[in-house]
């Protein structure tokens, strides 16, 4: 079967795709008619092979790092170094066992982390169809979890996108490690797969390790019956450490938990900025908010506020925001905060040099076509369709377009169609698609609310 590059990772069958074993050199033919070269003199097909997957691996893990847009790009940019990594995958599989197996004894470094060598064996053997290098593969995914923080980074990511459908049955065995980072890395991989039960998730808040309870706390929440979504959340809720608080308030405003709610309005009234309390109260959506974000608008550290204005699109607080840009000794930070959140409700984009003065008349301008029982986002009403809107043409960098989809999470209960910004391009486009057919059906039209459960 041909080997034929593709935009998204594909899993394949080994018996398939392999070329077949090594020939020998064949003594009637000349090395330039071989096309091997020097490592055909030296060694045959069999050294040209070997050399031919170190260097692949090499290219493999080197364009890990080329899938994350830069500034000036755009989302789509990675694609084509997507497709050469994919390249790669394709001609180590075809290589056979042999291959792969060198894949495997490559895969770690003896002296440093190498979390590019990491990545590119075991996405490698993630991309390999069935179960049969599911056991080299499990036990590398322990050893590079327990070895180096960014090794773990790399064999997490390897394997969450990893296409083979099987791989869930090397993680699962995971949960249950005795090892707590262990635990962590397979519920990363678990949840990013969509294959982490309800069970497990809620095993895995309660795990007595803070990372493995952070770690399912970031995970998509399973469709539960509510009272046990609120259970298995509530005792977390209340936790001191800002890394367990800010996933567990972010899961509770995926599915619009009235718990989550009250919490996080107690922590934006002395602390607005810890947990990212009083930009996640703004997810929420509720008008009623407004006046608490105008209060911390005045406030010595303001710019928490500045950014959960945006966030909420109410026209009651451009006034607050003009005014804002008119306090004296206003810090850079928080004078484009507030310049953005002016452009998030109100569509209003000031050029360099123009302050409170120019965004007051342009506001004045346009006030009257504004509704105060509305959210805006960039000057629209604020709905499912404009999230993802953006979510094609608007930030660029993962983070940013990750926080667009809690948004429309939090205004959806969760309802939308799945999106990740670390997929790979093509994979991102197909969920970019369903997600704006699902806006204009019946299901999506119907999905925004303001009620809490």
């Amino acid at each position: 079967m041909p080997i034929r590059p593709l935009d998204a990772p594909r899993a394949l069958d080994v018996q398939q795709v392999d070329v077949g074993p090594p020939r020998q050199a064949l003594a009637l033919a000349t090395a330039s008619e071989r096309g091997l070269g020097a490592a055909a003199r030296a060694g045959g097909t069999a050294d040209f092979r070997r050399r031919a997957v170190i260097e692949c691996l090499g290219t493999l893990g080197t364009l890990r790092s080329a899938r994350e847009p830069l500034a000036g790009e755009t989302w789509q940019t990675p694609l084509a170094s997507e497709r050469r990594l994919l390249a790669q995958v394709d001609a180590i599989v075809g290589l056979g066992p042999t291959a792969l197996a060198q894949a495997v004894d490559l895969a770690l470094d003896p002296d440093v982390p190498d979390p590019a060598r990491v990545f590119a064996s075991l996405f490698v053997l993630g991309s390999v169809d069935g179960p049969g290098w599911l056991k080299p593969l499990q036990t590398l995914f322990v050893t590079a979890t327990t070895r180096h923080p960014e090794e773990m980074s790399a064999a997490i990511e390897a394997l969450s996108l990893g296409p083979n459908a099987d791989l869930h049955r090397a993680m699962t065995p995971l949960l249950t490690h005795a090892e707590a980072r262990v635990r962590a890395a397979a519920v990363r991989v678990l949840s990013f797969r969509g294959a982490l039960a309800a069970g497990d998730w809620q095993a895995a808040l309660a795990d007595p390790s803070p990372g493995v309870a952070a770690a399912a706390a970031w995970a998509p929440m399973p469709r539960l019956p509510l009272g046990q979504a609120e259970a298995a959340l509530a005792p977390l809720l209340h936790s001191p450490h800002e890394p367990i608080a800010i996933p567990v308030l972010r899961a509770g405003l995926g599915h619009r938990l009235r718990i989550a709610y009250r919490r996080a309005a107690e922590l934006a009234e002395d602390r607005p900025g810890w947990a990212d309390a009083l930009n996640l109260l703004a997810m929420f959506g509720f008008a009623s908010d407004a006046e608490r974000i105008a209060a911390a608008l005045v406030s010595p550290a303001p710019l928490p506020a500045l950014r959960a204005a945006g966030t909420l699109g109410h026209i009651a607080l451009v006034p607050d925001l003009i005014a804002a840009l008119e306090r004296p000794g206003l810090a850079p930070a928080d004078a484009a905060e507030a310049r953005m959140s002016l452009w998030k409700i109100a569509g209003i984009a000031l050029a360099d040099g123009q302050g409170a003065s120019v965004a007051r008349t342009l506001w004045e301008r346009r006030a009257a076509h504004f509704s105060p029982h509305l959210r805006y986002r960039g000057g629209r009403p604020l709905n499912p369709a404009v999230l993802v809107a953006l979510l094609r043409s608007g930030p660029v960098q993962r983070l940013a377009r990750q926080e667009v989809y809690l948004e429309l999470g939090a205004a959806t209960a969760s309802a939308a169609p799945r999106f990740s910004a670390y997929d790979f391009v093509a994979v991102q486009a197909g969920s970019l698609d369903r997600l704006e057919a699902w806006c204009a059906s019946p299901d999506g039209q119907a999905a925004t609310t303001e009620a809490l459960h």
